[in-house]
């Protein structure tokens, strides 16, 4: 009896134990996917106001592109708008703005 006590009890230790270093582990990883798409926002807000500033000192007529290994940056002109879109290559980030000119 006292063995099969023992041995119930380290299989009660070692599943509770499992359980809450995996529920450890899933709440940090969800963190760090968080960061790491809070950054890549602030990234491409900060690509929206330099393409913002460029469209106004630079004149253009249908579309203006900025070129960047991580993100999509362009401005179209349509009508007497001007839409700037950025986009993230890799995340699931995307920013789009709408001006009058």
């Amino acid at each position: 009896m006292k063995k099969s006590f023992s041995l119930f009890l380290t299989i009660l230790i070692i599943g509770t134990f499992s359980f809450v270093s995996i529920k450890y582990f899933e709440l940090k990883s969800f963190k760090t996917n968080n960061i790491k798409n809070q950054i890549v926002y602030i990234q491409a807000k900060n690509h929206m106001n330099f393409l913002k500033k460029i469209s106004k000192t630079y004149d253009f007529n249908e579309k203006l592109e900025v070129q960047n290994s991580e993100f999509l940056i362009y401005a179209l002109k349509k009508d007497s708008n001007i839409h700037y879109f950025v986009k993230s290559k890799k995340e699931s980030i995307n920013l789009y703005e709408k001006d009058e000119i």
